[in-house]
C-alpha cells in the first residue's frame, strides 16, 4: 500500500517555474510597455518606450534590452541601466525594473513598434534563479 501513496505524493507536488513565461504565467513576473506620449506625435517629436519588469523576489543578474529596428523611426537606447523602484501591491512589495528607448519619427504615417526583446534573470522562491528572454507588447 505505501507504493501508491508515495506516487499520489509525487503527484501532488507543485511544480517549480522553470522559465521566464511560467513566470509570467504565476503572476510572478510582470512585463508592461507603454509609449510617452501616446497620440499627436509629430515627425521628429522624441517617443519614449518604456519597459517596465516587475517581480516580487529580486533581478538575479543583467537586464539586456534588445533595441528593435523600425523603418523610419531612428531608436536610439541611451541608458546603460535602467531606473530602479519598488512598489507596494496588497501587502506585498515588488521591485521594478524601468527601461527607456528613445524614438524619433522620421515620416508621416502609422509605424508599428515591434516586441522588444529582453534578456533577464529573476529570483523565485521554488526555484531559485530563472533566467530566459521575454518579449514586449508590439
Amino acid at each position: 500500500m505505501m507504493r501508491p501513496l508515495a506516487i499520489l505524493l509525487l503527484l501532488a507536488m507543485p511544480c517549480a517555474a522553470t522559465d521566464l513565461d511560467s513566470l509570467v504565467a504565476e503572476d510572478k513576473l510582470r512585463l508592461r510597455s507603454w509609449l510617452e506620449p501616446e497620440t499627436n506625435i509629430v515627425v521628429g517629436q522624441e517617443v519614449k518606450l518604456v519597459l517596465e519588469i516587475a517581480t516580487p523576489r529580486w533581478f538575479a543578474g543583467g537586464t539586456r534590452v534588445s533595441a528593435p529596428e523600425i523603418p523610419g523611426v531612428v531608436v536610439l537606447q541611451r541608458d546603460v541601466f535602467a531606473t530602479n523602484l519598488s512598489r507596494r501591491e496588497g501587502g506585498d512589495t515588488w521591485v521594478l525594473q524601468q527601461w527607456r528607448l528613445e524614438m524619433y519619427p522620421q515620416r508621416e504615417g502609422r509605424v508599428r513598434v515591434p516586441r522588444v526583446s529582453i534578456e533577464l534573470a529573476v529570483n523565485d522562491a521554488d526555484a531559485g534563479i530563472v533566467r530566459g528572454s521575454l518579449l514586449s507588447q508590439a
